[in-house]
Formats: C-alpha cells, structure tokens, sequence
C-alpha cells in the first residue's frame, strides 16, 4: 500500500505543478547565461548527483547485501561497472549536444532530460535484480510516464493560458471534470493496492516508538 500511495503523490503532485508552471505566463528573458553557470549545472545534473546515487545504490559492497546477489560478488562487480558505463554513455551523448552552446534550445533540454531520465530508469532495473531474473510490477510505470511525457511534449498545441483566456469552461464543467478524476484517482488505487501484495513488515516503515 505503501507504493501505491508513494508512486501516487509523486505522479499527481508533479502534474499539478506541471499544470501550475504551463498555465502561467512567464517573462522572456534574453540575457545569455555566462559558460560557467552552464557548466557547473550540467557538472551538477550529470556527475555529482548521479554519482552520489551511485554512491547508495551501487558499491559492490552494498549490492551484495541485496536478496538476489548474496555472494556473488563477480555479478555485483559487473552491475557496479555496468552502472558506472551506462552514466559515462549518458554525459557522452549529452555533453556532445550541448557542448559549446551558450544557449539551450527545447531539443537540448528534451535531450537532457530524456538521457537523465532514462539513465535512473536503467538503473532502477538494475538495482532490483533485472539481470537476475527480478521484476517489480510498478517499473513498467516508469517507461509509460517517460512516453507519455514525450507524446505530450511533441503535441503542437496552444500553451495552457491562452486557451484559458480564449474559452473559460463553466463552473459545472469543471466540477464534474474535478470529480471525474478524483474517481479515477480511487479507483486507480483500490486496484493498485488489490493486485499488488506489499513488502511484509512494510507496516512497520515508521514504527511509533512509546
């Protein structure tokens, strides 16, 4: 039940500040960033947190602690490089779009984002034991949210607050699309918490100490 409600506040509370940042009206700047702010941003989204990441998740040393590589410590040296070639890969592809760029264009920001993106997704398999023969339920999740993401973002359609101030919808309208994914919401959920069985002892997460 945990995930349900973990993957839930994640998804719909980034929609909704997705909503919040595309249905506002922001001003155009035109001053270029200087090269070295566009450095260290990209030094900070490419190296130092993925590699702190990498830090948690995948030493050799914690990987072997994992269920399906109990001393197995060849296989756990493998994803361990593996991890850290799939994040060279990734700064390869990302740094030959952008290097020298004093500005980003919409395809350079795509571009990063879909490298990082699909570089955690990668990763998330890996560190639940995919080669091993392990599957999550909820993992395909992440490939369908990074395709929808791509789909809604190829779309050419009028911002969000321009339709707004072209066409309001009634009040009763947008009661009953309110209420309409609430429902879907719970519905979504119910299913979500009867198909999946849970982590034993997930209940005792944040025990209440007396």
């Amino acid at each position: 039940m945990w995930n349900v409600m973990e993957y839930n506040i994640g998804f719909w509370g980034g929609s909704g500040m997705a909503y919040g940042v595309f249905t506002s009206q922001w001003p155009t700047e035109n001053v270029a960033p200087r090269k070295y702010e566009n450095s260290l941003s990209l030094m900070l989204i490419l190296l130092i947190i993925p590699l702190l990441v990498w830090k948690d998740a995948f030493q050799v040393t914690d990987l072997l602690k994992s269920n399906f590589l109990e001393n197995q410590e060849p296989k756990a040296l493998f994803i361990s490089v593996l991890t850290l070639a799939i994040l060279f890969v990734m700064n390869i592809i990302v740094r030959f779009r952008l290097t020298g760029k004093p500005k980003f264009d919409s395809k350079d920001v795509m571009t990063l984002f879909l490298s990082a993106f699909g570089t955690y997704i990668i990763w998330s398999y890996l560190i639940t034991g995919l080669l091993m023969g392990n599957f999550r339920s909820e993992q395909p999740l992440y490939v369908l949210n990074l395709g929808l993401f791509v789909w809604l973002m190829n779309k050419s359609e009028t911002p969000f607050y321009e339709s707004q101030q072209k066409d309001f919808l009634p009040k009763d309208k947008w009661l009953l699309c309110f209420s309409l994914i609430i429902a879907g919401i719970i519905i979504l959920s119910l299913i979500s918490s009867l198909i999946y069985g849970g982590i034993p002892g997930g209940n005792l997460r944040f025990p209440i100490k007396p």
